[in-house]
This record gives C-alpha cells, sequence and structure tokens, in this order.
C-alpha cells in the first residue's frame, strides 16, 4: 500500500482509501469508484443512446459536405421536364441559355465556398432566365469528370451535387 498526500490538508492517505480519514476528503480511489458507480447505475443501453444522440446532434450542428463522385440527384432534362401543356416547364437549354460563362465569379466562389463544395477546382455556369439570382453551375477537379449543382449566390446557397444534363454542352 502506497501513501499519497490528501489534497485539502496534505495529510497522508493510502491509494487504496476512498477518503482521507482525517478530512473526509474524496481521494482519486474515491473519485474512480463514484465515476464507476455512476456508470453502472446509467446502464450501458443508456450510454449507447446518448451516444447516438451526441452524434446526431455534432451532425446537424456541424454539417459536412464533402466532395464525392457519387451522383444521387439528377438535373431535370428536357426529356422529364414534360408536363401538361398549360403548366410546362422549361427546358434546361431554355432555362439556363448558353454559351457556359467561364470566368472567375466571386458571388458563386464564395457560396460554393460556404457550402464546403469540394471539387470545383474549374467550373463553368449560365444564368437562369426564370430567376436572375440563380445559376447552374458544372465543377470538376480534374476536367473530364463534371458534377452540376444549382447556386444562388445572393442568399449563399447551393443544391447538388447532381447528374450533368448531356444535352448542355
Amino acid at each position: 500500500m502506497a501513501l499519497v498526500e490528501c489534497k485539502e490538508w496534505g495529510n497522508a492517505v493510502s491509494t487504496n482509501a476512498v477518503a482521507c480519514p482525517k478530512c473526509g476528503a474524496p481521494t482519486f480511489a474515491g473519485r474512480l469508484t463514484a465515476f464507476t458507480d455512476s456508470i453502472s447505475k446509467i446502464g450501458f443501453g443508456s450510454i449507447v443512446v446518448i451516444s447516438v444522440v451526441a452524434v446526431v446532434l455534432w451532425n446537424k450542428i456541424f454539417p459536412d459536405n464533402p466532395p464525392t463522385t457519387e451522383h444521387s440527384q439528377p438535373v431535370a432534362t428536357s426529356a422529364n421536364t414534360k408536363q401538361h401543356p398549360q403548366t410546362q416547364e422549361l427546358s434546361l437549354s431554355e432555362r439556363y441559355p448558353g454559351p457556359w460563362r467561364e470566368e472567375f465569379n466571386p458571388s458563386i466562389t464564395k457560396a460554393l465556398a460556404a457550402k464546403r463544395v469540394g471539387g470545383c477546382g474549374q467550373y463553368k455556369y449560365r444564368k437562369s432566365t426564370k430567376d436572375g439570382e440563380e445559376y447552374l453551375v458544372y465543377c470538376t477537379a480534374d476536367g473530364r469528370n463534371w458534377s452540376a449543382y444549382l447556386v444562388w449566390p445572393a442568399i449563399e446557397e447551393v443544391t447538388g451535387p447532381h447528374l450533368p444534363d448531356p444535352t448542355l454542352r
């Protein structure tokens, strides 16, 4: 048995003791015993539930939009925008008429950065005729594989990645 000094009064206390015998201050062994007792009272299932809730909250508070090569949301193509004649939507080439603009646009770059969009070492864009604050942006990191995003620079909103529409050249 080793002796340590009491944190409160400096008395010699056994490392096996839960508290100082003179003043009652808890020792490391006492604090460790109290901690393990509280964990055992909570139960393993509760700890798992608390951990899952903590991870979900962390992901909600600190969302991450890592670069991806998988595209799950296709951009509407002219083939799948056909609707009733009275409510027909514009095709993509009508909504985002060419030509592609490739010059640097600070507001688009800022919106993409604010949403942590990766893989946009190079981009080209077209402005919407329906909403003057909306852009169709095609991004690439390697010049071959492109991802499509809809970008509203004024409010720094971005949706995507989407599959690029092959009808837009």
